[in-house]
This record gives C-alpha cells, structure tokens and sequence, in this order.
C-alpha cells in the first residue's frame, strides 16, 4: 500500500468512527475495532504518537468488555507491536505473554491464533537477546503452521533464520534458509518472486560459509527472476 493509500485510509477510517459514533455513545465498545484499526494504519504510516492514542482510546473502551475477549487480545497485540517497534521491549514482552496466554484460553493448542503469538513472542524475545527462549517460540509456531500449510510458516523460518544469523551460526542459517526455499516452492508457482526471494535469503549465509561462488550463482538467479517478473507486470 502506498503512502498516498494509507492517508485514504486513515481518512476513511476517521469517518467511519464520527458516523459510528453519531448513532451509539462515545464509550460504547463496538467503537474498540474502529480505534484498534485507525492506531493500526497510523502506525503503518509512521504516526507512533497518534497511533498510541488511537490504541489507548480503544484500551479505554475495552474496560467495558469481559476478561479475555478477543478484541481486548487483538488491541493488546497491535499495542505490543508498537511498543517493540519504539524499543520498549519489556512493556511489548508482557503484553505479548498475556496475549498468549489469553489465546490458549480460546483456542485448541494447534490453532494458527497461536502460531501468531508464538511468532511475535519469539521476535520480542530475539530483540530482547534471550536466543534459547526465542528458538524454542519459533519452533512451536512452525510446529502449529506446518499442520495448516500456512504461509506464516513463512514468517517464522525467516525470524529463526535471522535468530540463526544473529548467533553467527550460518550453518544452521542456511539450512533454515533453504527449508525456507522449498517451502516457498511448495505454495507458490514456479517462476513465483518469492521463491527467489527465499533463495536469495541463503546469499549471507553462503558468503559467511566462504561459498563464494555458490552465493553469486544464487544472486545472478535473482536478479533474472526480477527481471522477468517485471516485464510480466509491464505487459
């Protein structure tokens, strides 16, 4: 979504919040989504501040709705990601255990809801440097998403192979990055941008391993796959 998107977006979003709020009081919980979206598209367009109040406003709105409601664990979620994104990492750490522990509540223990949480729990663990904790988060999360053919299967190999890298184990690196290539080739069609997206994801690996010339081989293949799907996006 480009920037000119996102202003829509949020234009739209601000409407629809007055005209609901023209027909049920301010304070009235179904308003807790409309807040929760609006902090969201602020946050993607890099308003941190009013994103915060947007999400604020709804964390007020949720004081009226029962303990463990799905909108006050998807709220506390987008929260959590913005505290990460601003470096408050231990406030982002435990909104994210409880958003996970709120989520075992409701669903089974392979409910993808879970898969989600694992992941982000892992991302805020890896930031904050306890690795062991962080590995065992993907591991599960992968466990949960490889049951469902997910594509956030996707998202998960990438954390850990970055967690892999950050270790400086490039060995274990570039055997994530290709378990991460052929489960792109799984989902995607041949030809498909992400699959050599996925093997470029090997290039650091390689070239930390001194597979110098494998690393190159795997860039040149990029770079024509790009080429290709660009002049496939111009016809």
């Amino acid at each position: 979504m480009l920037h000119g998107d996102f202003k829509h977006a949020v234009e739209s979003c601000n409407l629809a919040l007055r005209a609901a709020e023209s027909s049920l009081p301010v304070n009235h919980p179904d308003h807790v989504e409309s807040w929760n979206l609006l902090g969201s598209i602020r946050l993607r367009t890099g308003d941190v501040h009013r994103a915060e109040e947007a999400y604020d406003q709804a964390m007020k709105l949720c004081k009226t709705l029962p303990m463990g409601s799905t909108r006050i664990t998807n709220v506390n979620s987008n929260l959590a990601v913005l505290y990460q994104e601003t470096g408050r990492l231990q406030l982002a750490r435990a909104i994210f255990e409880e958003v996970l522990r709120n989520r075992l509540k409701a669903f089974s223990t392979n409910h993808v809801k879970i898969g989600d949480a694992k992941n982000a729990l892992g991302n805020v663990y890896q930031s904050l440097g306890w690795y062991d904790q962080a590995e065992l988060q993907y591991m599960e999360a992968l466990r949960i998403f490889s049951r469902h053919v997910d594509v956030n299967g996707l998202s998960v190999m990438k954390n850990w192979a970055s967690l892999a890298e950050a270790r400086q184990d490039f060995a274990q690196a570039d055997q994530i990055r290709g378990d991460i290539e052929a489960f792109a080739k799984g989902i995607f069609p041949p030809g498909h941008i992400a699959i050599a997206e996925a093997e470029l994801g090997r290039f650091a690996s390689l070239f930390a391993l001194g597979k110098i010339e494998e690393a190159l081989k795997i860039s040149q293949r990029y770079l024509l796959a790009a080429h290709e799907n660009l002049k496939t996006a111009a016809e």
